[in-house]
């Protein structure tokens, strides 16, 4: 891939990843890493190497990588070896590695003409002056291979992974791992840098594939029907956690691990591949490596490869509005909105920690969707919503590049599939009744009202605060210190309470607030458990006396570093004295609201682009 195909295949396959490429290397070295784990800084690169300087996430120092990419011929490759002499690194830790197209040693060649000592002059040559050596790999000493048949095979060691002392001093475990692959005549090298640790309990994933087995629905009906002591939505959970069992036996019996299969396929590829190495004038061992290449293809085709491809109008009359809400609050649910809100899931949103996914009951629904429905039903009548529904794991994704702190990572919520469809029973209710609650000039979380509306509003009230001739005025930037996890639940609950929502309801809604667990997921492994506590929605703005009251009532406060004062036809002094004031900085325009630059004058051409970049990308998309 050339120019501008790379970007392209890159934005639209890698969409978190970030890659280096030039005309210097085109077409030759592609060097790709993911954003959130490394920071990667090219430092020189020719048509034969690119040197790099890495920093991984959690470390506190770069090292050097050198990927090398080397030409065909000796002549070709004199440029190499000089341009890897450098000291460019000789400070850090580095690591040199890729296709050097050379030998180091008569024993790299398998068949064929034997090495010449003219083809290893220079790299041995290099070896001593660059006081570099081999790291110990594991996996197959040959890299490459012509893939001919019978005597014409020939097998080559001309990838290496070479390090300097200080590189053991920083990865003592560190070692290469060159595995055969069957989409190239080179074998893959993978450098392992630090020991894979177990941690923590694996959770259960219901596979959605399992549907598909003609046993599937006879297995599940017979431990579902099977006699249990329990009732309702605790009988449910009980027998979603008997059915896990049979189903991991019935995935090992009868369907067998896919993914266990996948890599046992490969690992007999690389085998064969190994022994045909080893014994190259025995050339049943080639039939071998064809045949198992054809299985491994196979199982990739058909196997896991498979499946890992997610304006209101206000009533006046309060009164009004109270029996106007409180019956569509209460409305009991229906089995078609149970079975709409559950089937709205979609198959590839994560489970809870039961493991069971969506596509588990679309797929057994007929059977046992009476059964969820009427439990859901009676748990909404009897307000008893028992604790293994709201247990939550919590997947921690980086939001920066080298996360340090708690808050450099953004928790992703992994609810219980029936915990979804009960909160998206609620929601439904609630969003019923927002449209009368909800001033009109409030734009966001309501239905058939577009937040764009605010950005226009507020690009109106701002016009003319740049000039100097206009009224003294100004406006306040406010953005809630974290207002998810520290809104105050006794207020929320007293909201709910002021605006005379049934009581009923206010108990669904704070069981799901108050009751929530949650467990953290490491690795895909479960790390602990802790009980939920506080988390809800931004809110309110004002100024600086309501904002204290507000704070006090609520446990919201500002955030001072990303709140600002803006002023328009205001002297200087008097800016300052307001400014204080409220301890709020003064802002500059343009300002950024709701992700759109705003300023007193019409906007340009650059302020739009934002906007255009978000069309162009759903347009693609």
């Amino acid at each position: 891939m050339k120019g501008n195909n790379i970007r392209r295949f890159m934005e639209h396959h890698f969409s978190n990843w970030d890659f280096h490429t030039s005309s210097v290397i085109e077409g030759r070295l592609l060097i790709v890493w993911i954003k959130l784990f490394a920071k990667v800084n090219i430092i020189e690169e020719s048509n034969q190497f690119v040197h790099c300087l890495v920093k991984l996430a959690g470390m506190q120092q770069y090292f050097g990588v050198i990927f090398v990419y080397g030409l065909n011929s000796i002549e070709g490759r004199r440029t190499l070896w000089e341009g890897l002499q450098r000291p460019a690194l000789m400070d850090k830790s580095w690591l040199v590695l890729g296709d050097f197209n050379a030998p180091f040693s008569s024993k790299d060649k398998s068949g064929g003409k034997p090495i010449f000592d003219l083809e290893m002059v220079d790299s041995v040559q290099w070896l001593a002056d660059a006081h570099v050596e081999p790291l110990r790999s594991v996996g197959s000493y040959f890299t490459w291979t012509n893939n001919q048949n019978g005597a014409a095979r020939i097998y080559s060691k001309i990838d290496h992974a070479l390090m300097n002392e200080k590189w053991i001093d920083l990865f003592p475990q560190s070692t290469p791992v060159f595995r055969w692959e069957t989409i190239s005549d080179h074998c893959s090298c993978i450098v392992k840098i630090q020991p894979l640790e177990k941690m923590g309990l694996k959770l259960f994933r219901f596979y959605n594939y399992w549907t598909k087995h003609h046993d599937f629905h006879d297995l599940v009906l017979y431990s579902w029907r099977s006699p249990i002591r329990a009732t309702g939505i605790k009988a449910i959970f009980l027998k979603l956690l008997r059915l896990k069992h049979c189903l991991k036996v019935f995935n090992r019996d009868r369907i067998g691990d896919l993914k266990a299969n996948y890599y046992k396929a490969k690992e007999t590829y690389q085998e064969a591949q190994m022994q045909a190495q080893a014994y190259p004038h025995i050339f049943s061992y080639q039939e071998d490596v064809r045949i198992a290449a054809e299985d491994f293809s196979h199982k990739a085709e058909n196997g896991i490869v498979s499946f890992i491809t997610e304006d209101g109008k206000l009533v006046d009359n309060f009164s009004e509005v109270v029996s106007h809400f409180q019956l569509k609050l209460l409305k009991p649910f229906l089995k078609k909105e149970i079975r709409d809100s559950l089937f709205g899931i979609p198959i590839t949103k994560s489970p809870g920690p039961d493991g069971f996914g969506s596509d588990f009951f679309k797929a057994i629904w007929q059977d046992i969707g009476d059964e969820v429905c009427t439990t859901i039903t009676q748990c909404f009548e009897t307000g008893y919503f028992p604790s293994e529904l709201h247990e939550t794991a919590l997947s921690l994704i980086p939001k920066v590049a080298n996360p340090s702190r708690a808050v450099d990572y953004r928790p992703i919520a992994c609810c219980s599939t029936l915990y979804k469809c009960m909160a998206k029973l609620i929601c439904k209710r609630l969003a019923l009744v927002l449209p009368d609650l909800v001033q009109p000039n409030q734009r966001a979380f309501v239905k058939g009202r577009s937040i764009a509306h605010n950005i226009m509003i507020f690009q109106d009230l701002i016009k003319n605060y740049g000039r100097t001739s206009t009224s003294s005025r100004c406006a306040i930037k406010i953005d809630l210190s974290k207002a998810y996890d520290t809104v105050d639940w006794e207020f929320l609950e007293d909201l709910l309470k002021a605006l005379i929502f049934p009581m009923k309801f206010i108990g669904w809604v704070m069981t799901c607030v108050r009751n929530t667990s949650y467990s953290l997921l490491m690795n895909g492994r479960v790390q602990g458990k802790f009980k939920g506590e506080k988390g809800l929605r931004q809110a309110v703005k004002s100024v600086k006396e309501v904002l204290d009251e507000f704070a006090a009532a609520t446990g919201l406060s500002i955030n001072y570093g990303k709140s600002h004062i803006f002023f328009g036809g205001v002297t200087s002094n008097d800016r300052a004295r307001i400014a204080q004031e409220v301890k709020l900085a003064e802002g500059t325009f343009p300002l950024k609201y709701l992700g759109v630059p705003i300023r007193p004058t019409k906007w340009r051409h650059e302020d739009c682009e934002v906007i255009l970049q978000k069309f162009r990308l759903k347009i693609q998309n």
